[in-house]
Protein backbone atom coordinates (compact mmCIF):
# COMPACT_ATOMS: atom_id res chain seq x y z
CA UNK A 1 0.00 0.00 0.00
CA UNK A 2 1.16 3.55 -0.71
CA UNK A 3 2.56 5.55 2.20
CA UNK A 4 -0.50 7.04 3.90
CA UNK A 5 1.54 9.95 5.22
CA UNK A 6 1.70 11.27 1.67
CA UNK A 7 -1.97 10.72 0.90
CA UNK A 8 -5.05 12.86 1.38
CA UNK A 9 -7.67 12.57 4.10
CA UNK A 10 -11.28 12.92 2.95
CA UNK A 11 -13.78 13.67 5.72
CA UNK A 12 -17.31 12.55 4.92
CA UNK A 13 -19.86 15.24 5.89
CA UNK A 14 -22.99 13.59 4.44
CA UNK A 15 -24.68 13.03 7.79
CA UNK A 16 -23.78 16.53 8.97
CA UNK A 17 -25.37 18.15 5.92
CA UNK A 18 -28.50 16.00 6.21
CA UNK A 19 -28.72 17.09 9.86
CA UNK A 20 -28.37 20.84 9.36
CA UNK A 21 -31.00 20.89 6.62
CA UNK A 22 -33.57 20.32 9.36
CA UNK A 23 -31.91 21.43 12.60
CA UNK A 24 -30.47 24.70 13.87
CA UNK A 25 -28.22 23.28 16.58
CA UNK A 26 -25.82 20.42 17.14
CA UNK A 27 -25.54 18.04 20.06
CA UNK A 28 -23.54 14.92 20.74
CA UNK A 29 -22.37 13.25 17.54
CA UNK A 30 -23.22 16.27 15.40
CA UNK A 31 -21.18 18.55 17.69
CA UNK A 32 -18.16 16.26 17.36
CA UNK A 33 -18.68 16.04 13.60
CA UNK A 34 -18.95 19.80 13.17
CA UNK A 35 -15.99 20.54 15.43
CA UNK A 36 -13.72 18.16 13.57
CA UNK A 37 -14.84 19.55 10.21
CA UNK A 38 -14.21 23.18 11.20
CA UNK A 39 -10.81 22.53 12.71
CA UNK A 40 -9.80 20.25 9.84
CA UNK A 41 -10.01 23.26 7.48
CA UNK A 42 -6.50 24.26 8.55
CA UNK A 43 -5.08 20.76 8.08
CA UNK A 44 -5.58 20.33 4.35
CA UNK A 45 -8.43 17.85 4.79
CA UNK A 46 -10.92 17.52 1.92
CA UNK A 47 -14.66 17.04 2.37
CA UNK A 48 -17.06 14.74 0.52
CA UNK A 49 -20.81 14.21 0.21
CA UNK A 50 -22.48 10.90 -0.74
CA UNK A 51 -25.83 10.84 -2.49
CA UNK A 52 -27.91 8.74 -4.86
CA UNK A 53 -29.36 5.30 -4.36
CA UNK A 54 -27.04 3.27 -2.14
CA UNK A 55 -24.67 6.25 -2.10
CA UNK A 56 -23.28 5.44 -5.53
CA UNK A 57 -22.27 9.08 -6.10
CA UNK A 58 -19.71 11.11 -4.19
CA UNK A 59 -18.56 14.68 -4.70
CA UNK A 60 -16.27 17.25 -3.13
CA UNK A 61 -17.63 19.84 -0.72
CA UNK A 62 -16.09 23.30 -0.50
CA UNK A 63 -14.42 24.73 2.57
CA UNK A 64 -16.77 27.69 2.11
CA UNK A 65 -19.77 25.49 2.87
CA UNK A 66 -18.17 24.00 5.99
CA UNK A 67 -17.32 27.48 7.24
CA UNK A 68 -20.86 28.72 6.63
CA UNK A 69 -22.45 25.77 8.44
CA UNK A 70 -20.17 26.28 11.43
CA UNK A 71 -20.93 30.00 11.68
CA UNK A 72 -24.66 29.46 11.18
CA UNK A 73 -24.89 26.75 13.82
CA UNK A 74 -23.00 28.88 16.34
CA UNK A 75 -25.74 31.47 16.16
CA UNK A 76 -28.59 28.99 15.69
CA UNK A 77 -29.56 30.47 12.30
CA UNK A 78 -29.12 27.95 9.49
CA UNK A 79 -30.57 28.82 6.06
CA UNK A 80 -30.94 25.67 3.94
CA UNK A 81 -31.18 27.74 0.76
CA UNK A 82 -27.69 29.12 1.44
CA UNK A 83 -26.41 25.56 1.74
CA UNK A 84 -28.08 24.59 -1.54
CA UNK A 85 -26.61 27.63 -3.30
CA UNK A 86 -23.10 26.51 -2.37
CA UNK A 87 -23.82 22.82 -3.01
CA UNK A 88 -26.95 22.08 -5.08
CA UNK A 89 -26.74 18.34 -4.43
CA UNK A 90 -26.96 18.92 -0.70
CA UNK A 91 -30.69 19.19 -1.46
CA UNK A 92 -30.82 15.52 -2.41
CA UNK A 93 -31.92 12.95 0.11
CA UNK A 94 -30.65 9.42 0.41
CA UNK A 95 -32.50 6.25 -0.36
CA UNK A 96 -33.35 4.50 2.90
CA UNK A 97 -33.75 0.76 3.32
CA UNK A 98 -36.29 0.12 6.09
CA UNK A 99 -35.78 -3.66 6.04
CA UNK A 100 -33.64 -3.65 9.20
CA UNK A 101 -36.01 -1.43 11.13
CA UNK A 102 -39.09 -3.48 10.26
CA UNK A 103 -37.56 -6.95 10.01
CA UNK A 104 -40.55 -8.33 11.94
CA UNK A 105 -42.93 -6.69 9.43
CA UNK A 106 -41.22 -7.22 6.06
CA UNK A 107 -44.08 -5.91 3.92
CA UNK A 108 -44.05 -2.59 5.79
CA UNK A 109 -40.27 -2.39 5.46
CA UNK A 110 -40.47 -3.15 1.74
CA UNK A 111 -43.21 -0.57 1.16
CA UNK A 112 -41.41 2.21 3.00
CA UNK A 113 -38.16 1.38 1.21
CA UNK A 114 -39.89 1.65 -2.17
CA UNK A 115 -41.46 4.97 -1.17
CA UNK A 116 -38.09 6.28 0.00
CA UNK A 117 -36.52 5.20 -3.28
CA UNK A 118 -39.20 6.98 -5.30
CA UNK A 119 -38.77 10.19 -3.30
CA UNK A 120 -35.00 10.02 -3.69
CA UNK A 121 -35.34 9.46 -7.43
CA UNK A 122 -37.83 12.34 -7.73
CA UNK A 123 -35.56 14.78 -5.90
CA UNK A 124 -32.62 13.76 -8.06
CA UNK A 125 -34.69 14.27 -11.23
CA UNK A 126 -35.68 17.77 -10.14
CA UNK A 127 -32.57 19.07 -8.40
CA UNK A 128 -29.43 17.06 -9.16
CA UNK A 129 -26.51 18.97 -10.64
CA UNK A 130 -23.14 17.77 -11.84
CA UNK A 131 -20.73 17.79 -8.91
CA UNK A 132 -16.94 17.70 -8.67
CA UNK A 133 -15.78 14.12 -8.07
CA UNK A 134 -12.77 13.56 -5.80
CA UNK A 135 -9.52 12.44 -7.41
CA UNK A 136 -8.91 9.51 -5.08
CA UNK A 137 -5.51 7.85 -5.08
CA UNK A 138 -4.64 4.44 -3.60
CA UNK A 139 -3.96 4.86 0.10
CA UNK A 140 -6.08 7.98 0.56
CA UNK A 141 -8.07 7.87 3.79
CA UNK A 142 -11.85 8.18 3.85
CA UNK A 143 -12.86 9.21 7.36
CA UNK A 144 -16.39 8.64 8.64
CA UNK A 145 -17.27 10.35 11.94
CA UNK A 146 -21.06 10.74 11.73
CA UNK A 147 -24.18 8.55 11.96
CA UNK A 148 -23.58 6.33 8.98
CA UNK A 149 -26.42 4.03 9.95
CA UNK A 150 -28.93 6.79 9.13
CA UNK A 151 -27.63 7.18 5.55
CA UNK A 152 -29.24 4.69 3.15
CA UNK A 153 -26.74 2.41 1.43
CA UNK A 154 -23.79 4.10 3.10
CA UNK A 155 -21.63 1.02 3.60
CA UNK A 156 -22.17 0.04 -0.04
CA UNK A 157 -20.85 3.43 -1.13
CA UNK A 158 -17.79 3.16 1.09
CA UNK A 159 -17.10 -0.40 -0.08
CA UNK A 160 -17.34 0.73 -3.70
CA UNK A 161 -14.68 3.41 -3.19
CA UNK A 162 -12.48 0.98 -1.33
CA UNK A 163 -12.61 -1.61 -4.12
CA UNK A 164 -12.48 0.79 -7.08
CA UNK A 165 -9.97 3.36 -5.82
CA UNK A 166 -7.90 1.68 -3.14
CA UNK A 167 -9.23 4.11 -0.54
CA UNK A 168 -8.56 3.19 3.10
CA UNK A 169 -11.84 3.74 5.01
CA UNK A 170 -11.72 4.48 8.75
CA UNK A 171 -14.64 5.05 11.09
CA UNK A 172 -15.18 6.80 14.40
CA UNK A 173 -17.63 4.69 16.42
CA UNK A 174 -18.92 6.97 19.15
CA UNK A 175 -20.25 3.99 21.08
CA UNK A 176 -21.98 0.64 20.57
CA UNK A 177 -24.47 0.98 23.42
CA UNK A 178 -27.59 0.06 21.35
CA UNK A 179 -26.03 -3.25 20.24
CA UNK A 180 -27.02 -5.37 23.22
CA UNK A 181 -30.66 -4.30 23.09
CA UNK A 182 -31.03 -4.76 19.32
CA UNK A 183 -29.28 -8.15 19.27
CA UNK A 184 -31.38 -9.34 22.18
CA UNK A 185 -34.71 -8.17 20.78
CA UNK A 186 -33.92 -8.94 17.11
CA UNK A 187 -36.02 -5.89 16.29
CA UNK A 188 -35.09 -2.60 14.64
CA UNK A 189 -31.64 -3.98 13.80
CA UNK A 190 -30.51 -0.94 11.82
CA UNK A 191 -27.67 0.06 14.13
CA UNK A 192 -26.54 -3.49 14.91
CA UNK A 193 -26.40 -4.42 11.22
CA UNK A 194 -24.51 -1.22 10.47
CA UNK A 195 -21.87 -2.00 13.10
CA UNK A 196 -21.53 -5.57 11.83
CA UNK A 197 -21.07 -4.17 8.32
CA UNK A 198 -18.43 -1.77 9.61
CA UNK A 199 -16.31 -4.67 10.77
CA UNK A 200 -16.17 -5.86 7.17
CA UNK A 201 -15.87 -2.56 5.30
CA UNK A 202 -13.67 -0.30 7.44
CA UNK A 203 -9.97 -0.93 7.93
CA UNK A 204 -9.46 1.13 11.09
CA UNK A 205 -11.62 2.11 14.04
CA UNK A 206 -11.46 5.11 16.36
CA UNK A 207 -13.35 5.73 19.57
CA UNK A 208 -13.25 7.99 22.60
CA UNK A 209 -12.88 5.80 25.70
CA UNK A 210 -11.35 2.61 27.04
CA UNK A 211 -14.90 1.44 27.74
CA UNK A 212 -15.74 1.77 24.04
CA UNK A 213 -12.51 0.08 22.96
CA UNK A 214 -13.37 -2.97 25.03
CA UNK A 215 -16.95 -3.10 23.76
CA UNK A 216 -16.01 -2.62 20.11
CA UNK A 217 -13.28 -5.25 20.39
CA UNK A 218 -15.75 -7.68 21.95
CA UNK A 219 -18.33 -7.25 19.21
CA UNK A 220 -15.66 -7.25 16.51
CA UNK A 221 -14.57 -10.74 17.52
CA UNK A 222 -18.07 -11.97 18.35
CA UNK A 223 -19.86 -10.77 15.22
CA UNK A 224 -17.15 -10.06 12.67
CA UNK A 225 -14.57 -12.68 13.46
CA UNK A 226 -11.86 -10.13 12.65
CA UNK A 227 -9.20 -8.15 14.46
CA UNK A 228 -8.63 -4.62 13.18
CA UNK A 229 -6.88 -1.61 14.73
CA UNK A 230 -8.84 0.36 17.32
CA UNK A 231 -7.43 3.77 18.26
CA UNK A 232 -8.54 5.70 21.33
CA UNK A 233 -8.91 9.44 20.78
CA UNK A 234 -10.08 12.32 22.96
CA UNK A 235 -12.68 14.99 22.23
CA UNK A 236 -12.25 18.72 22.78
CA UNK A 237 -13.80 20.37 25.83
CA UNK A 238 -14.91 23.73 24.43
CA UNK A 239 -18.51 24.04 23.29
CA UNK A 240 -17.79 25.76 19.99
CA UNK A 241 -14.75 25.04 17.83
CA UNK A 242 -14.93 28.68 16.65
CA UNK A 243 -16.46 30.50 19.66
CA UNK A 244 -18.55 33.62 19.29
CA UNK A 245 -18.78 35.81 22.38
CA UNK A 246 -21.84 37.69 23.53
CA UNK A 247 -25.43 36.89 24.32
CA UNK A 248 -27.53 37.07 27.45
CA UNK A 249 -28.80 34.46 29.85
CA UNK A 250 -32.44 33.43 29.37
CA UNK A 251 -34.91 35.55 31.26
CA UNK A 252 -35.12 34.68 34.93
CA UNK A 253 -31.59 33.26 35.23
CA UNK A 254 -28.78 34.98 37.08
CA UNK A 255 -25.11 34.00 37.22
CA UNK A 256 -24.37 31.48 39.95
CA UNK A 257 -28.05 31.02 40.76
CA UNK A 258 -28.78 27.85 38.77
CA UNK A 259 -27.54 24.28 38.32
CA UNK A 260 -27.16 23.08 34.74
CA UNK A 261 -27.93 19.69 33.17
CA UNK A 262 -27.04 19.39 29.46
CA UNK A 263 -28.04 16.58 27.12
CA UNK A 264 -30.94 15.13 25.19
CA UNK A 265 -33.80 14.61 27.66
CA UNK A 266 -34.39 10.91 27.22
CA UNK A 267 -34.72 7.60 29.07
CA UNK A 268 -31.04 6.67 29.13
CA UNK A 269 -30.01 10.16 30.26
CA UNK A 270 -31.93 9.71 33.53
CA UNK A 271 -33.16 13.30 33.95
CA UNK A 272 -36.47 12.09 35.43
CA UNK A 273 -34.70 10.87 38.57
CA UNK A 274 -32.72 14.11 38.78
CA UNK A 275 -35.90 16.19 38.49
CA UNK A 276 -37.57 14.03 41.15
CA UNK A 277 -34.65 14.69 43.52
CA UNK A 278 -34.72 18.40 42.74
CA UNK A 279 -38.45 18.81 43.29
CA UNK A 280 -38.12 17.01 46.61
CA UNK A 281 -35.42 19.50 47.65
CA UNK A 282 -37.56 22.43 46.50
CA UNK A 283 -40.56 21.10 48.40
CA UNK A 284 -38.46 20.90 51.56
CA UNK A 285 -36.92 24.34 51.00
CA UNK A 286 -33.44 22.84 50.71
CA UNK A 287 -32.56 24.08 47.20
CA UNK A 288 -30.82 27.29 48.41
CA UNK A 289 -33.02 29.41 46.15
CA UNK A 290 -31.40 27.98 43.03
CA UNK A 291 -33.03 26.73 39.82
CA UNK A 292 -32.32 23.55 37.87
CA UNK A 293 -31.93 24.20 34.14
CA UNK A 294 -32.23 21.40 31.57
CA UNK A 295 -30.75 22.07 28.13
CA UNK A 296 -31.70 19.56 25.44
CA UNK A 297 -34.46 18.27 23.22
CA UNK A 298 -37.23 16.55 25.18
CA UNK A 299 -38.28 13.11 23.97
CA UNK A 300 -42.06 13.44 24.14
CA UNK A 301 -42.34 9.73 24.96
CA UNK A 302 -40.23 10.14 28.09
CA UNK A 303 -43.20 9.61 30.37
CA UNK A 304 -41.22 9.43 33.62
CA UNK A 305 -39.89 12.93 33.03
CA UNK A 306 -43.32 14.24 32.09
CA UNK A 307 -44.75 12.76 35.31
CA UNK A 308 -42.22 14.75 37.31
CA UNK A 309 -43.02 17.87 35.28
CA UNK A 310 -46.66 17.41 36.26
CA UNK A 311 -45.67 17.89 39.92
CA UNK A 312 -44.55 21.42 39.17
CA UNK A 313 -44.81 23.35 35.91
CA UNK A 314 -41.48 24.55 34.39
CA UNK A 315 -42.60 28.16 34.67
CA UNK A 316 -43.21 27.94 38.43
CA UNK A 317 -39.61 28.88 39.21
CA UNK A 318 -38.09 25.61 40.43
CA UNK A 319 -36.67 24.48 37.10
CA UNK A 320 -36.46 25.39 33.43
CA UNK A 321 -36.34 23.35 30.21
CA UNK A 322 -34.54 24.97 27.25
CA UNK A 323 -34.83 23.02 23.98
CA UNK A 324 -33.47 25.35 21.30
CA UNK A 325 -30.19 26.72 22.58
CA UNK A 326 -27.48 28.00 20.24
CA UNK A 327 -23.80 27.34 20.88
CA UNK A 328 -23.36 30.96 21.94
CA UNK A 329 -26.09 30.58 24.56
CA UNK A 330 -24.85 27.17 25.69
CA UNK A 331 -21.31 28.43 26.27
CA UNK A 332 -22.74 31.30 28.34
CA UNK A 333 -24.97 28.94 30.33
CA UNK A 334 -21.94 26.80 31.21
CA UNK A 335 -19.83 29.76 32.27
CA UNK A 336 -22.52 31.31 34.48
CA UNK A 337 -23.88 28.20 36.25
CA UNK A 338 -23.22 27.22 39.88
CA UNK A 339 -22.25 23.68 38.89
CA UNK A 340 -23.48 21.02 36.45
CA UNK A 341 -25.11 17.62 36.91
CA UNK A 342 -24.89 14.70 34.48
CA UNK A 343 -27.03 11.73 35.61
CA UNK A 344 -26.81 9.47 32.51
CA UNK A 345 -27.05 5.69 32.94
CA UNK A 346 -24.70 4.88 30.05
CA UNK A 347 -22.39 6.88 27.79
CA UNK A 348 -19.72 6.15 25.23
CA UNK A 349 -17.99 9.34 26.34
CA UNK A 350 -19.99 12.05 28.16
CA UNK A 351 -19.36 15.26 26.23
CA UNK A 352 -21.29 17.56 28.64
CA UNK A 353 -18.92 16.47 31.42
CA UNK A 354 -15.92 17.54 29.33
CA UNK A 355 -17.66 20.80 28.38
CA UNK A 356 -18.40 21.56 32.03
CA UNK A 357 -14.72 21.14 32.91
CA UNK A 358 -13.76 23.18 29.84
CA UNK A 359 -15.83 26.03 31.26
CA UNK A 360 -14.11 25.64 34.63
CA UNK A 361 -17.21 24.24 36.34
CA UNK A 362 -17.64 21.30 38.69
CA UNK A 363 -19.69 18.43 37.32
CA UNK A 364 -21.56 16.15 39.72
CA UNK A 365 -21.75 13.11 37.48
CA UNK A 366 -22.86 9.53 37.10
CA UNK A 367 -20.15 6.93 37.66
CA UNK A 368 -21.49 4.71 34.85
CA UNK A 369 -19.58 3.30 31.87
CA UNK A 370 -17.06 5.77 30.36
CA UNK A 371 -18.00 8.91 32.29
CA UNK A 372 -15.26 8.75 34.98
CA UNK A 373 -12.67 8.50 32.16
CA UNK A 374 -13.61 11.97 30.97
CA UNK A 375 -13.14 13.86 34.23
CA UNK A 376 -11.07 11.66 36.53
CA UNK A 377 -10.84 13.23 40.00
CA UNK A 378 -12.05 16.62 38.76
CA UNK A 379 -15.70 15.59 39.02
CA UNK A 380 -17.70 14.14 41.90
CA UNK A 381 -19.64 10.94 41.24
CA UNK A 382 -22.81 9.10 42.22
CA UNK A 383 -24.52 5.85 41.26
CA UNK A 384 -27.18 6.92 38.72
CA UNK A 385 -29.55 4.23 40.03
CA UNK A 386 -29.49 5.56 43.58
CA UNK A 387 -31.74 8.50 44.29
CA UNK A 388 -30.25 8.98 47.75
CA UNK A 389 -26.73 9.34 46.34
CA UNK A 390 -27.79 11.93 43.77
CA UNK A 391 -29.59 13.91 46.44
CA UNK A 392 -26.69 13.73 48.91
CA UNK A 393 -24.16 15.04 46.37
CA UNK A 394 -26.35 17.91 45.16
CA UNK A 395 -27.46 18.91 48.65
CA UNK A 396 -23.86 18.88 49.87
CA UNK A 397 -22.65 21.32 47.22
CA UNK A 398 -25.73 23.53 47.59
CA UNK A 399 -24.89 23.93 51.25
CA UNK A 400 -21.15 24.39 50.79
CA UNK A 401 -20.11 27.04 48.22
CA UNK A 402 -16.52 26.77 49.45
CA UNK A 403 -16.40 23.15 48.28
CA UNK A 404 -17.63 24.24 44.84
CA UNK A 405 -14.96 26.94 44.62
CA UNK A 406 -12.28 24.49 45.73
CA UNK A 407 -13.24 22.12 42.93
CA UNK A 408 -13.28 24.98 40.43
CA UNK A 409 -9.76 25.99 41.47
CA UNK A 410 -8.62 22.40 40.97
CA UNK A 411 -10.24 22.31 37.52
CA UNK A 412 -8.75 25.64 36.43
CA UNK A 413 -5.23 24.40 37.20
CA UNK A 414 -5.60 21.75 34.51
CA UNK A 415 -4.86 22.80 30.90
CA UNK A 416 -7.83 23.09 28.58
CA UNK A 417 -7.97 20.65 25.64
CA UNK A 418 -9.62 22.54 22.79
CA UNK A 419 -11.05 21.22 19.56
CA UNK A 420 -8.21 22.52 17.40
CA UNK A 421 -5.71 20.50 19.44
CA UNK A 422 -8.07 17.52 19.55
CA UNK A 423 -8.43 17.62 15.76
CA UNK A 424 -4.67 17.77 15.22
CA UNK A 425 -4.19 14.75 17.48
CA UNK A 426 -7.14 12.98 15.84
CA UNK A 427 -5.73 13.38 12.34
CA UNK A 428 -2.30 12.24 13.53
CA UNK A 429 -3.93 9.12 14.97
CA UNK A 430 -5.68 8.50 11.66
CA UNK A 431 -2.44 8.75 9.72
CA UNK A 432 -0.43 6.72 12.21
CA UNK A 433 -3.06 4.06 12.80
CA UNK A 434 -2.02 3.62 16.43
CA UNK A 435 -3.70 0.55 17.84
CA UNK A 436 -5.15 -0.01 21.29
CA UNK A 437 -5.75 -3.62 22.25
CA UNK A 438 -7.41 -5.28 25.23
CA UNK A 439 -7.38 -8.94 26.19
Amino acid sequence: MADRQQRDIYLDVTDLILWVRQNTKVTGIQRVHMSYALCALTHGVKFVLFHGRRCEKVELISAELITYIGQALSGGRVAPEAIYAMCPNARLGVWKDYGDKYSNRPWLGWGLSVLSGLLSWGRALLFERKGHPPAFQPGDILLSVGRGWTVGGYLNGVRRLKEANGVVPMVLLHDVLPMESELKRQKNMRFANYVKGCFDVFEGFLTSSDFNVREISRYMHQLGGVSKPITKIRFGSNVDAHPVEGGDLPEGLRPGEYILCVGRIDFSKNQALLLEVWLDLVGEGRHSGKKLVFVGTLNRRYTDFKKQMARCAPGAGAYLVLENVSDVQLALLYRACYFTVFPSRAEGYGLPVAESLGAGKLCVASNATSIPEVAGDLADYFDPREKSQIRAKIESYLANPEAVRSKENQIMKKPRYHWDEATSDFLSSVRDGREVSFC
